[in-house]
């Protein structure tokens, strides 16, 4: 009776074994996206953007398509985590009446994606 009680709590351990180190996927379901934006003069000058709207479209760029948004920090960092893998539009106004990216980006899952957006301008006025 001691011998096969012994077997069968060392089954019941091998399951609860193999049963929690199944729970945690390997491939994780969702992307990453991180990126920075800086605005540079011919000259070489440049400055990080802060506080910009960047959002993660699908389907279009209208505002109905926005699926993620975010602001870039005080470094003119910006992230987007738990992306839902799919083909996006990153779209950002970087001057209100002069233009925007609309660049289209791939999130993969278990992937994190990087992305430099910088607007290239002439000399500064002043």
């Amino acid at each position: 009776m001691k011998l096969r009680l012994g077997i069968i709590g060392s089954l019941i351990l091998m399951i609860l074994i193999i049963g929690c180190s199944g729970s945690s996927p390997s491939h994780p379901r969702y992307g990453s996206l991180v990126g920075v934006m800086t605005w540079q003069y011919k000259s070489g000058i440049s400055f990080v953007v802060v506080g910009e709207n960047i959002s993660l479209r699908q389907g279009g760029t209208e505002l109905k398509n926005i699926k993620y948004e975010t602001y870039t920090n005080g470094q003119g960092n910006f992230e987007f985590s738990n992306v839902v893998p799919g083909d996006y539009i990153i779209f950002a106004v970087y001057i209100p009446g002069w233009g925007k990216w609309e660049i289209p980006i791939t999130i993969e899952a278990g992937k994190q994606s990087t992305m430099a957006l910088t607007y290239y301008n002439a000399e500064p006025l002043y």
